[in-house]
């Protein structure tokens, strides 16, 4: 596991600005676990690696809280504050800037007072089960999304990034009887979708449910749902029958590892 420690301009938890409430900035140490999945051999006793997937993520902030007037009123008020928003419980945004966050979930809060009354020394362990960093759209504050239009034959899509990206397909079916589309990436997944309405079908490749009209429809829906490489990848969309369609497009949040 790689840890790495960087001290960022802005870092800040369920609202709550390190920064601000420090007299000195606040550090996030940030480690990245691989997640090995194992195979039997035939030949060979125990097990071989068949692969890793990035695992668990875990990462720990650091930093000193401080008292303006240095009492002992003030201090309390600041630290009980402080445990209230990092109350363990439901995983809320990390963020190490303002265009960037993990879902991360507080594990321990370790503290120790120092220099009398001033200054309470911290520090927080989170645990992210989603390891991946996402996109986040600072001046919306909202998530950012990227869209890319679609067409029947090649498409290159290039999420950015440096995870896969897991896009959302929109179709707009305006024709369907006995047709289906089928889209299938440069390394060989594909699905096909046949419709069964006119109207938006969408396919949501996170969540792996597939749409129509705001309505789940598995049934239109066979094949994998798709992945697509940080660095990017070829689409090729076909159409077969009287399938036709309107627009299509793909959308996707950016992720980092």
């Amino acid at each position: 596991m790689t840890i790495v420690s960087t001290t960022y301009l802005v870092l800040s938890y369920n609202g709550y600005t390190y920064q601000t409430n420090a007299d000195m900035p606040a550090t996030v140490t940030e480690g990245v676990a691989a997640r090995l999945r194992q195979a039997v051999s035939a030949n060979m006793p125990g097990a071989y690696s068949a692969g890793g997937l990035v695992g668990v993520k875990k990462l720990s902030v650091h930093g000193i809280l401080s008292a303006p007037d240095g009492t002992l009123a003030t201090m309390r008020s600041l630290w009980d504050n402080f445990k209230a928003v990092h109350c363990p419980g439901l995983a809320a945004k990390l963020f190490v800037d303002t265009d960037r966050y993990i879902n991360a979930e507080v594990e321990s809060i370790a503290d120790s007072q120092w220099n009398g009354l001033a200054y309470r020394e911290y520090e927080v362990s989170f645990s992210c089960a989603d390891p991946f960093w996402y996109d986040w759209n600072p001046v919306s504050c909202a998530d950012n999304y990227q869209t890319q239009p679609l067409a029947v034959g090649s498409n290159s899509v290039i999420p950015g990034g440096t995870a896969p990206a897991l896009p959302v397909i929109t179709l707009s079916i305006i024709s369907y009887s006995g047709g289906s589309v089928t889209i299938t990436d440069s390394g060989g997944a594909a699905f096909t979708v046949t419709p069964d309405a006119v109207g938006a079908c969408v396919i949501d490749c996170m969540n792996e449910v597939v749409a129509v009209n705001s309505s789940t429809n598995m049934s239109v829906f066979s094949g994998q749902f798709l992945s697509v490489p940080a660095v990017g990848t070829t689409w090729m969309i076909a159409t077969s029958g009287t399938v036709a369609i309107s627009s299509m497009s793909a959308q996707w949040q950016r992720r980092w590892v």
